[in-house]
């Protein structure tokens, strides 16, 4: 806003033109120059008042109540230079002391009404026009009021970051987060060259929400954010940006990429909880559930505040259940509180001892079928005899107890 302000005071200098005949114009316009804005004032609302048809008194009238911190009385100078001579000199320097002066949908209205034309002049205030109409966008209340004049401004000039970034933040003012992913990701891709780019972040966030307005199409915003979090850089970047890419691309079904990010948290912050919370989640989806828990043991000791330990007793109770550990699965789901899941881990925990007993008592019937079917063969010469009788009388005795021998069920 600084160098935009001095550009203005600039500009309105510069488009003054032949000095006004009155006395006190060059007095008033050295102090204006020296910074004197008291004194100013002074001259330039005697000229004004001397000659009050003259717009160039009311016009610097204005631009003197701006430095003096007085916005709110430059409006209505810079108004009536604006009545007197209608054009974008006068409306630009009019809608800066409206933003200043609280007033930024009445800016807005100026702005829209005067526009920077083709002809000379007016194509070289285009720049900062577009710069006033993303800073008026920014603090509008009416944000749908500003998204009209927004895109008005990015046809000029379609290479203009701040006006894209403007546009998303008006649209997520206003709720529609699909529009204002379209605009972050839109400055992204103008500002995307290797350096940290706030515009990738907030695009995630925004396709996060559209994802969370409605289940439809959920995925496919996940997906459109990891694409994005994909070229966000790793070197350099700072950890809010890190953390958010690792999500988006953890939620995209891509756990190596968001390893990454989380690898690189945890380097830069050993002390991270969240980041070992979710090096683990990666590890899970990788399918290494003993890698999690080594994460999850990491993190829980790093003190997490009570809804990330939560998550950390979930996420453990989820790899234990992975290794069939479902007793140690039920005890993290309870410190998780979640009863419902915890009591189908003892479900599963009494199952698998019933299964377990059952597979033991299968192999035994198994060895005891294997020796049967030994000592027949081992005995063949004596079929017949005392010997042969009792090894029929063993078979019989173990088929009463496991069923038939392993070859004729399989042929059944």
């Amino acid at each position: 806003m600084v160098g935009l302000r001095k550009a203005l005071a600039v500009l309105g200098l510069m488009a003054i033109g032949a000095v006004p005949a009155a006395a006190g114009w060059d007095e008033a316009m050295a102090a204006y120059r020296e910074g004197r804005y008291g004194e100013a004032v002074e001259g330039f609302a005697a000229g004004a008042e001397m000659q009050p048809e003259d717009a160039r008194w009311h016009y610097m009238l204005g631009l003197a109540l701006v430095g003096a911190g007085r916005p709110g009385r430059a409006v209505g100078s810079l108004e009536r230079a604006l009545e007197i001579e209608p054009g974008v000199r006068h409306a630009l320097p009019l809608a800066q002391a409206q933003i200043k002066a609280g007033v930024p949908g009445e800016a807005l209205g100026t702005l829209d009404r005067y526009r920077p034309g083709a002809e000379a002049g007016e194509e070289e205030a285009v720049d900062r026009w577009a710069g006033l109409v993303a800073v008026a966008a920014g603090t509008v209340e009416d944000a749908g009021a500003a998204v009209p004049l927004l895109a008005a401004a990015i046809e000029r000039r379609p290479g203009s970051r701040d006006l894209r970034l403007a546009l998303g933040r008006a649209h997520a003012r206003e709720g529609d987060h699909g529009a204002a992913f379209e605009a972050y990701a839109a400055a992204f891709e103008i500002g995307n060259g290797g350096a940290v780019d706030a515009a990738g972040a907030l695009a995630i966030r925004s396709a996060f929400d559209a994802a969370e307005a409605g289940a439809e199409g959920r995925h496919e915003w996940y997906r459109r954010a990891a694409d994005v979090a994909g070229r966000l850089p790793v070197e350099g970047a700072p950890v809010a940006h890190l953390l958010l890419a690792g999500d988006a691309l953890l939620l995209a079904d891509r756990p190596a990429a968001a390893e990454e990010r989380f690898a690189a948290v945890a380097a830069l912050e050993a002390g991270n909880p969240v980041a070992r919370y979710q090096l683990a989640r990666c590890r899970l989806a990788l399918d290494d559930p003993e890698a999690a828990l080594e994460h999850l043991e990491q993190a829980e000791a790093r003190d997490p505040d009570p809804d990330l330990r939560r998550r950390v007793f979930t996420t453990r109770a989820e790899a234990l259940a992975d290794l069939e550990r479902y007793e140690a699965a039920a005890d993290a789901y309870r410190r998780a509180g979640d009863g419902t899941r915890a009591a189908q881990m003892d479900e599963a925990a009494a199952a698998k001892i019933h299964n377990d007993e059952v597979e033991r008592e299968r192999e035994r019937c198994r060895q005891e079928w294997a020796r049967i079917a030994g000592l027949r063969d081992r005995n063949r010469d004596v079929e017949g005899t005392a010997v042969w009788a009792e090894i029929d009388r063993q078979a019989a005795h173990l088929e009463a107890e496991c069923g038939p021998p392993p070859e004729q069920n399989a042929t059944r």
